[in-house]
């Protein structure tokens, strides 16, 4: 039986950096990988090779290259204006996705999920991992397209009920570690461990991406424009990437783990 996976992101890179071996692995696996994104990704910072007057279709030019790597079957946009950073001039544009109706986000994202029939939605959790506008706009809307998928669509599209839906989170533990690793250079994460991690408890899938692992740092790697100085796969040495990458986690929250698809248990960690 062929799965279908489907994650929801905001802007090009988010799939590779947070989903890139979940996606990667499932894909290698046999399975159908549908990716749904929701912007353009016009307010990212253009740290690549050459000049561009219009970065966001540069990202998606960057992001259609990912999909490639990472075996997406499909990749579904959404059209929405990148938002920018909590607090930005740009959270006001008219057409910033943090200010699209939640009911018309969630409208979309219910029409793709009873049109490809998802086993498995992925999406950020309800803080947005370190509260983007716009990653917290995706779950939202997502969460919501959950209950819209139950019942007919407007057409009368079947109704599609997801069996299991889960949020990517960043446990405090990993966090940790890699803020220890980059201490040794002198250098820290772009936000507080207390922001960005989730408490381990919280954590009900532990996803060992290793076997991708070179997948997904060949996708992430596709996203020149946006690897800055600042970019954790430049700061993070060679050596340690592994274990910064290597594992991708999330919390449930709607249905129950399919454990013979996913672990339920935290990797042992070297003492």
């Amino acid at each position: 039986m062929t799965r279908t996976i489907m994650a929801v992101h905001a802007h090009p890179d988010d799939e590779s950096m947070s989903t890139g071996g979940t996606l990667a692995l499932f894909a290698k696996n046999g399975a159908r990988v549908i990716l749904v994104c929701a912007t353009a990704g016009e307010e990212g910072e253009n740290h690549g090779p050459r000049p561009c007057e219009d970065l966001g279709a540069l990202r998606l030019e960057e992001l259609r290259q990912a999909c490639k790597v990472l075996g997406v079957s499909e990749l579904r946009l959404l059209g929405y204006r990148d938002s920018g950073m909590a607090g930005a001039p740009s959270n006001y544009h008219p057409r910033a996705f943090s200010h699209v109706p939640l009911e018309q986000v969630a409208r979309n994202i219910a029409s793709i999920i009873r049109d490809v029939r998802p086993d498995v939605v992925i999406t950020y959790n309800e803080r947005g991992l370190y509260g983007h506008p716009d990653h917290v706009r995706a779950h939202r809307g997502t969460m919501l397209a959950l209950e819209m998928a139950r019942r007919e669509g407007p057409q009368g599209e079947e109704p599609w009920e997801v069996p299991l839906a889960l949020c990517i989170e960043l446990p405090r533990s990993r966090m940790e570690r890699i803020q220890a690793i980059l201490e040794k250079k002198g250098e820290t994460l772009p936000y507080p461990v207390e922001v960005l991690g989730t408490e381990d408890a919280r954590v009900a899938i532990w996803l060992d991406v290793g076997p991708v692992l070179e997948m997904k740092l060949r996708a992430i790697r596709c996203h020149k424009s946006q690897l800055g100085p600042k970019s954790l796969v430049n700061r993070i040495p060679e050596e340690f990437l592994r274990d910064a990458l290597g594992t991708e986690c999330y919390s449930v929250a709607r249905g129950i783990p399919m454990f013979h698809l996913f672990p339920s248990g935290p990797p042992e960690e070297d003492p």
